[in-house]
């Protein structure tokens, strides 16, 4: 025995459902997009440390830079490619706001990010350094200088603010 299947008319109440639904993705994807935002300058710093920092050890570094330089290999054919879309780019911010439009960093951007995808091949390294060297290492000792400003964070932070206005009885004579 075969069922019929009916498929409903889309209706105001349906429409209304869509329309919500459309502002809920469109709400998601706007702030997604501004986190993600944050997330970029986190990568870029994280990505940057990775290949240049002297607090990593010489082995992370060197995977971070070997990792950089086979993602700018990569990234060749792919900025070609990109090149009429990330030049159309440029033009619309270029009319948005011309005083922050940079040419070059908009046309490299495909080389840019792959350049800090191919430094996480360095990530595992810096992983392993944590957690075997720099979890166990006990802190450099302060300099006077580092002791005295650290204890003038901590007594600006905590003591209370002065000057105080003392109470005193009023005197009688």
């Amino acid at each position: 025995m075969a069922q019929s299947m009916t498929v409903p008319i889309a209706g105001t109440g349906d429409r209304r459902r869509v329309r919500l639904a459309g502002i809920g993705l469109a709400w998601v994807l706007t702030c997604g997009t501004l986190g993600s935002c944050e997330m970029v300058g986190r990568f870029v710093e994280y990505t940057d440390g990775l290949r240049n920092s002297e607090e990593h050890a010489a082995v992370v570094r060197g995977v971070a830079q070997v990792g950089g330089f086979l993602g700018l290999l990569v990234s060749v054919p792919l900025t070609t490619a990109a090149l009429p879309f990330t030049y159309l780019s440029y033009l619309v911010e270029n009319q948005i706001q011309p005083e922050e439009a940079d040419l070059v960093s908009r046309l490299l951007l495909p080389s840019f990010a792959l350049l800090g995808i191919g430094s996480l091949l360095g990530a595992p390294a810096d992983l392993v350094e944590v957690m075997l060297y720099k979890t166990w290492a006990p802190p450099e000792p302060m300099t006077e200088a580092e002791r005295e400003a650290f204890e003038q964070a901590l007594d600006e932070d905590t003591l209370p603010r002065y000057p105080v206005v003392p109470v005193l009885p009023v005197r009688r004579n």
